[in-house]
C-alpha cells in the first residue's frame, strides 16, 4: 500500500529539510545560494516558487519554479529513492 504524495509550496519551517534532500540526493552541486536565508527571499519573490513533494509527513522531493515574465525555468529538481533517479535522469536529460 503506498501513501499518497502531497505537493505543496514550501514553508520556512520545511527549509533546512530541503537543503539536507538537495545535499542526499546530489542531483546539482552546492552553490552558495544553499541557505535558509536565499530560500527565504526566493519564496518572498514574485517571480518564484519552491515546491516540496511530502510523503507521510517526510519531504521526499523539492523544485524552484522561476518566471522572469518572459520565461519560465525550473531549477533544483531533487528527490529521494526513486524520484531521485527520475530527477537526475531528467537533470542530465536537460544539460547541453
Amino acid at each position: 500500500m503506498s501513501s499518497e504524495t502531497l505537493v505543496r509550496p514550501a514553508l520556512v519551517d520545511d527549509l533546512s529539510a530541503v537543503l539536507r534532500l538537495w545535499q542526499e540526493s546530489d542531483v546539482t552541486p552546492p552553490s552558495v545560494t544553499d541557505s535558509i536565508e536565499s530560500l527565504t527571499r526566493l519564496m518572498g519573490e514574485s517571480g518564484g516558487i519552491l515546491l516540496i513533494a511530502v510523503i507521510d509527513g517526510m519531504i521526499v522531493g523539492s523544485v524552484i519554479g522561476g518566471w522572469d515574465g518572459w520565461r519560465g525555468n525550473i531549477y533544483r529538481l531533487a528527490g529521494a529513492g526513486f524520484r531521485h533517479a527520475v530527477a537526475r535522469t531528467i537533470g542530465k536529460g536537460l544539460k547541453p
